[in-house]
Formats: structure tokens, sequence, C-alpha cells
């Protein structure tokens, strides 16, 4: 079998061939940081489990509604069917808050189309109800939650079971990649993480980005942790910018910088508000996706 040069290599890795640079790489094990971080990602062990697209992006940002009457609108899944008429492949409830279920694609482009779709068709369809443009308020959920379903006399399904406060972090433990399974646990980027006590008279809006496929899923844990940091670096901050105050008040419960979870697509970060999501931040947000897309397809050849 011929050897490949190291920029043949790079050049296998940075198109996205991560299948054919698991049979390349064991015949051409060089010098240098660009092969020491292959081999330190989980790209041989993986072996035929590198299927699928090289990058794909989605994201599951959350909703504040008010009702006509300027009050909160707690979002539930029976809204979804009965009173919107929208699928729950779209949309759904997340502790009362509308989630816009935005479908991976493998292009920045599509999911600003995506997500512009999914405007439309709640513009279109919902009535009696309307986004708020805030990332936070102070509002007892849990409280509200009984409480509406005691005065209507209906056990609305609000999504969710109970938020998981624990934050994960590598100080005094080893931890494996994993691999095709999804963690209900927070992990943090860093090894001192800041994480909030969860208050339930806080209701906050997220904006979960999603970044998934073979750039992701071949990267070990220490790799992944580094990918957070970087993006806290470049996108975090754009995201931060476009908030309102509100945002502040967000972080006294949740969305401190750091904050993921490993998906079966690859990660979940869970740092930004739904702010850049908000319709008038689209524009914005077609470069966070932009900048993530660059971040990932270089991460191991520029990584040092």
């Amino acid at each position: 079998m011929n050897k490949l040069s190291v920029s043949q290599l790079k050049e296998l890795y940075i198109d996205g061939d991560h299948k054919e640079l698991t049979i390349k790489l064991p015949h051409n094990r060089r010098k240098g940081h660009f092969i020491t971080n292959l081999l330190n990602s989980n790209i041989l062990t993986m072996g035929s489990k590198i299927l699928g697209p090289p990058l794909t992006f989605g994201a599951d940002p959350e909703f504040i509604l008010e009702d006509d009457n300027g009050g909160v609108l707690l979002f539930s899944n029976e809204h979804v069917t009965s009173n919107f008429g929208m699928s729950e492949a779209e949309v759904g409830a997340d502790y009362g808050l509308l989630e816009f279920r935005v479908p991976p694609v493998d292009n920045p482009l599509s999911i600003i189309k995506s997500i512009k779709t999914l405007y439309k068709k709640f513009n279109d369809t919902v009535k009696g109800a309307s986004i708020k443009n805030t990332e936070a308020i102070v509002y007892n959920h849990r409280l509200n939650r009984i409480r509406k379903g005691i005065e209507s006399g209906i056990e609305y399904d609000y999504g969710g079971t109970g938020k998981d406060q624990g934050v994960w972090n590598n100080i005094n433990n080893e931890c494996d990649p994993i691999i095709g399974l999804e963690s209900t646990q927070t992990f943090s980027a860093y090894d001192f993480p800041r994480f909030p006590k969860y208050r339930e008279d806080i209701l906050t809006a997220g904006g979960h980005i999603h970044i998934g496929g073979t750039f992701i899923q071949l990267l070990s844990f220490e790799q992944l942790r580094l990918f957070v940091r970087i993006l806290d670096e470049k996108i975090l901050p754009i995201c931060i910018g476009c908030e309102t105050s509100a945002g502040e008040l967000r972080r006294e419960a949740y969305g401190f910088p750091g904050e993921f979870r490993i998906k079966n697509y690859g990660i979940e970060y869970r740092s930004p508000s739904n702010a850049i999501f908000q319709k008038h931040n689209l524009g914005k947000l077609k470069k966070v996706y932009k900048i993530i897309e660059k971040i990932a397809r270089n991460f191991l050849v520029t990584l040092d």
C-alpha cells in the first residue's frame, strides 16, 4: 500500500473522507502535530463506525410565548396538534416553552432557510400567541403549570421531566469517548465550571446549537472540550451581543460558557441563549454557523 504524505492525509481529513483516512493512517504514521492529533482522536478505534456525513448542523431553540393580553402562555404538546396544527417533528413543548426542532442539514445556509420556514409556519398557523423577544423572565413555571392544570381541569403535557443540574469535568476521572450514545449529563469544557443552581422562579430559553458528523464524532473527549472552548471564544460573544438585558437573568440559572452534551450525531452546544435565533438576528446566526463550519473542518489541522 502506497504511503501518503502528511499533506495528502490532511486533504483527506479536510475533505471529510474520514473512512479512507482510517484505512490509510495506520500505514502512514509520520511525525507532526496533525498526525499526533489524529492518533489522539478516536479515528482508529471507531473504524467501521465512521459513517454518515462529515459535518451536520442543527438546533432546537426555545421561545417564551405571550398571549394577546401580554401574559405568559405556557406551551404544551397539546397545542401543537389541536390548537396550532403543526407537527411535533417541527415544534414541541419544553417546560412550557415553544421549541423549534430544526432538522439536521449539511449546509449552514440550509439551516437558516429551515428556521425561516418554521417561523413562517408558526406565524401563519398560530393564533392568540406570539414569541417574546427575551431570553428569560421571572416566572415560577412549575407552580404556574400546576395552577393552570387545576384551573382548567386538564393535565397538559408541557414537555420535560426535570432538568439535569450536574456538570461533569475531567479533573479526577478518566472518560472514554461516547460513540453513538446520548448523554443526559451536561459536560463542561473547563476544569472548574461555573454552573449556577437551577431556579424554578426563572423561565429561561436556550438556543442550543447541534454540531454533528464525523468531524465531531471522531474527536476524543478532551478534544471535544477544547473544541467547545474555541466555540466560546469565537461564537459565544456574537450570541451574547444579540441579547437583551434579560440575558444576564438567564445566566443566573442556566447557560454559562462551556456547557455541552454528547449526542449520537456529535454535540449539543448549550451556552447560547435563544437571542441569536430571534428572527431579526438570523443574519448573525448565519455568520455563527459559517464560523462553526470553518472551525470544525480545520480543527485537528490547526490544533497545536
